[in-house]
């Protein structure tokens, strides 16, 4: 099956109840906006999982974004599908109140990204 032209652009995935956007896509050479915005850039191999963060990491990325009042998060890959998956998953988790989680496991909130995003999401 075809992973090309699944999805294009960076399109909205989820907004949090507080009113955090979560987009998705894949990674482009050229920023063009009128304010650069911040990007964070990870060691994380295709297929694997980051070399150079843990879970401290992703709470203190989401402790700032409910902190410092970012509305905008763009989750990106090179191919846009295994490791932007991933961040979904891990947003979501982190996000999204858990009254408003619609699953009850891993396996749900893979799927739960797979539809609200892209069938090839969360590649390993």
């Amino acid at each position: 099956m075809s992973k090309s032209n699944c999805h294009t652009g960076n399109p909205l995935v989820f907004e949090t109840s507080d009113g955090v956007r979560f987009y998705a896509g894949t990674c482009v050479n050229d920023v063009q906006a009128i304010d650069i915005p911040h990007i964070i850039e990870l060691e994380w191999p295709d297929f694997s999982i980051p070399s150079n963060v843990g879970r401290e990491f992703w709470l203190s990325l989401v402790d700032d974004i409910k902190t410092k009042g970012i509305k905008s998060v763009s989750c990106q890959c090179m191919g846009g599908h295994g490791r932007t998956g991933v961040q979904l998953a891990i947003f979501a988790h982190l996000m999204i109140e858990k009254k408003n989680q619609t699953w009850k496991d891993a396996g749900e909130l893979i799927q739960w990204v797979r539809d609200s995003y892209c069938t090839h999401a969360v590649e390993a």
